[in-house]
């Protein structure tokens, strides 16, 4: 019982490694890491760590051309204008993506505003700038077997770090069909480069903490329908990050008061 404990703890703990986006495209739930978990490893050792059953991100794989585009304009609209946009709807989604999977450099903050017209004619003030570099897109998608398509996105903040401007482009993940798409090879791998990595979400995870069948045995081993990180195809249920110290902390002090009563039965 107390190694079923230590393993839940464990477990418990180990689901804060990677934060994840829970999005719906068509009608499908998707889990998709942020580009922390990913940032600067080239797509080459990515896949070897995709097909390893024993690592954290297996049963994730590269969101295709198509898939990253429905991402995006579940975020914002795009008029297939390639430059920076003020429009406000599109300054707000994009800023909301940025937010949810992580810009992947920031440059350092300024105290002064300069003037920049964007492509769909806003006047906006700009200060500081926040882009994104990520590996997409199926094998074989971006130019040859050896490539991945590359998406970049940018925002613009002022010296108050309010979002006023975002960065759209056809070949870098918002037209799937477009010839002139962005690419690199898959052994090169930088600091501020990260990858779009994805998993369905599936109707019948029962998700942890909450209950349910787990699909085997559970702590200690066995099939969990991949419910939880490290295992397979699935998705886990992640608890808010406050919750987990306090569970954490729980289930140890359960090992401890039955090391007590156990210590206790021997003296007694």
């Amino acid at each position: 019982m107390i190694k079923k404990i230590i393993a839940l703890v464990g477990l418990t703990l180990s689901l804060t490694a990677n934060a994840v986006v829970i999005n719906n495209i068509n009608g499908i739930d998707y889990e998709w890491l942020e580009l922390a978990a990913t940032a600067g490893h080239s797509r080459e050792g990515m896949n070897m760590r995709l097909q390893d059953e024993e690592d954290e991100l297996y049963g994730y794989e590269y969101a295709s051309r198509s898939l990253l585009k429905d991402l995006l304009f579940s975020y914002a609209p795009w008029d297939g204008i390639n430059e920076f946009h003020g429009e406000p709807s599109v300054v707000a989604g994009m800023s909301k993506f940025f937010d949810d999977f992580g810009a992947t450099y920031v440059a350092p903050p300024l105290d002064t505003n300069f003037i920049m017209i964007t492509a769909d004619g806003y006047t906006v003030l700009i200060s500081s700038l926040r882009h994104m570099y990520a590996h997409y897109g199926a094998t074989g998608e971006c130019v040859g077997e050896r490539f991945s398509c590359l998406f970049y996105s940018a925002i613009y903040v002022d010296k108050d770090s309010t979002v006023t401007t975002a960065y759209q482009y056809a070949g870098g993940g918002w037209d799937d069909s477009y010839y002139r798409v962005s690419y690199l090879s898959f052994d090169r791998d930088r600091g501020d480069y990260s990858s779009f990595l994805v998993r369905e979400f599936p109707d019948d995870c029962p998700g942890f903490p909450g209950g349910g069948n787990t699909g085997g045995e559970f702590p200690g081993g066995g099939n969990t329908n991949g419910c939880f990180p490290g295992g397979g195809n699935g998705h886990a249920s992640v608890p808010e990050p406050g919750t987990l110290p306090l569970l954490a902390l729980g289930l140890a002090g359960l090992v401890g008061i039955r090391k007590f009563r156990k210590s206790q039965s021997i003296n007694s």
